[in-house]
Order: structure tokens, then sequence, then C-alpha cells
């Protein structure tokens, strides 16, 4: 991964560290499926805005299904999913569950016949690890809401994790921007039929509705473009690691705005995520143990 590649790395961690804070707000007065939907249209918006100032085709008549698959698997269902979740977890668990994409990858990468370097296998199990201690996983309430919300949240990041290889497959040589833009598109188009599926939003408060802007803005319209920016220059094993840094910022944000105080264990955590990094992208190179490695996809 070169430098340029690393920086969008870490932008995108930034960004998407922050929606966690912005959903907890969000999530318990709107409902997963204003809040899901809100952001995907708002995020579409400012794609769509990007790409007519930039003069650049969707090509939607070429990609149209395409797009609407991606959306619906990349966007649309996981969005719901982790909004669901956020409704009895808190956002730290939420957090450990997104954090799994690149477990699922590599598990992935195993269903398919591939065998994933020892180094890849290693960096994922410790990061895993590492964002647990962050965040202080454990102590849940053992009830039906709570293991409803672990799978949806366990389901969205095996959803993102295969999307990603979809989206390297299928999208070779198109724009990532296009993709980016189209994907929001489609999913908008799937999920815009459950805001008429249970109540409407009956809160009279403004600040709930207000952290649309930057979930949909920034967390889903700008940091979409650079994912899929990474996932076309890197692939989607080394792209989906930013999952690995979002609970650190996350942290990081909850120190500066909220007035948290990290633990050692949570900075231990940070220290464990670092090095899982590092072993995923062989920028630390451990002995091969399960053959010859498998091609990066």
């Amino acid at each position: 991964m070169n430098f340029a590649s690393s920086l969008r790395l870490i932008l995108l961690a930034m960004i998407w560290g922050s929606s966690f804070l912005f959903q907890r707000v969000a999530v318990p007065e709107l409902g997963p499926n204003w809040v899901a939907t809100g952001r995907l249209v708002l995020g579409a918006l400012v794609l769509v805005i990007v790409m007519l100032a930039m003069r650049k085709p969707l090509h939607l008549r070429k990609n149209a299904g395409a797009y609407i698959w991606i959306g619906f698997i990349n966007s649309a269902l996981p969005f719901w999913l982790f909004a669901y979740a956020s409704i009895t977890l808190p956002a730290g668990v939420t957090a450990v569950m997104n954090s799994m994409v690149p477990l699922f990858s590599v598990l992935l990468l195993l269903v398919m016949g591939e065998r994933p370097s020892f180094g890849k296998f290693a960096g994922v199990t410790l990061g895993i690890v590492g964002v647990a201690m962050i965040l202080g996983f454990g102590g849940l309430p053992m009830t039906l809401a709570t293991a409803l919300g672990v799978l949806a949240g366990m389901g969205a990041a095996a959803l993102y994790a295969f999307s990603a290889m979809e989206i390297r497959k299928r999208f070779t040589n198109v724009d990532p921007l296009a993709v980016a833009t189209g994907s929001l598109l489609g999913a908008t188009l799937a999920l815009l039929p459950v805001l008429f599926i249970g109540p409407m939003p009956s809160t009279v408060e403004v600040t709930p509705w207000l952290m649309l802007l930057p979930l949909g803005v920034f967390c889903t319209g700008i940091a979409y473009f650079l994912y899929f920016k990474l996932l076309h220059d890197v692939g989607s094993t080394r792209a989906t690691t930013v999952t690995l840094l979002v609970p650190v910022f996350a942290l990081i944000w909850g120190v500066l705005f909220l007035h948290e105080h990290p633990t050692l264990l949570s900075l231990v955590g940070m220290g464990l995520v670092i090095v899982s990094m590092m072993l995923i992208l062989e920028k630390i190179k451990l002995p091969q143990f399960f053959g010859t490695a498998a091609k990066e996809i």
C-alpha cells in the first residue's frame, strides 16, 4: 500500500469513527428505518452533485443492475442492520461488530478455497482482540434483544466483507466515484420502501435530525468515495482493514468531544490494533504455515 492509499485509509477511519457518535444520538429518537435511509439519501445526493460538477458519466444503463445489487449488500442492508443493532447495543459494542469485517474477509477466502497468509490471519485475530480491549467488550445482558443486536451487527460485517469482494470483481475498470455514486443510488431505491413500515418519528427535538447531516454527507457520501477508491487501488483484504482502525478513532473522538477517559486496557488495545494493521498490510512478516498465500482480491 503506497503513501496516498495509507492516508486515505486513515482519513476514512477518522470519518467512520465519528459515525458511532452521530448514530448514538439519532437512532433512539428516529429509529433504524429513518436513520439508515436518511444517510443514504444525503450521501447519494452529495456524490451526484460531485459527479455533475466533474461531468463524469455514471453509465446507469450499463451498470444499473450491478449498482442496485452492490448498493443493497454494501449499504442498504448493512446500514439498516447496524442501525437496528444500535437500539440494544452500546456504540462501542457495535463498533466491535464492525471491526470483524477483515476476519470475515479471511474466512471468505478460506470458503473460496484460497489460503490467506499466516500473517494476515494472525493480524486479523490480533486486531479483533485489540478492538475488544479498547471498547471493553463484555458484560452484556443475555437477552433475546441483545442476541438479535449482536447477530445484526455480525451480519452487517459479513455483508461488508462479501460486498468488498463483489465490488472488486464487478467494477475493475469503472471509476470508483461512479461506483460509489451508483451504489448509493441503488441502495436508496432499495431502502426507501422501509419508510412506510412502522411508525413515523414523533420526536420534536432538532438534534437527532441534525445528526443525519454529518452521517449522510461525511460518513456516507465522502467516506464511500474514499472506500471505493481504496478497494480499486489495494484490494478488499487491505481496504477492509479500515474497520480495525475505526474504533481507535471512535475512542479518540470520545475523549475530545465527550470527555471520556481511556483506560490502560484501551491504550494497550490501540497498540495491538496498530500491530495487527502492520501484519495484515505485510509490514511485519511472519512464517508461512498455510502453504502458498492467497492472491490479493
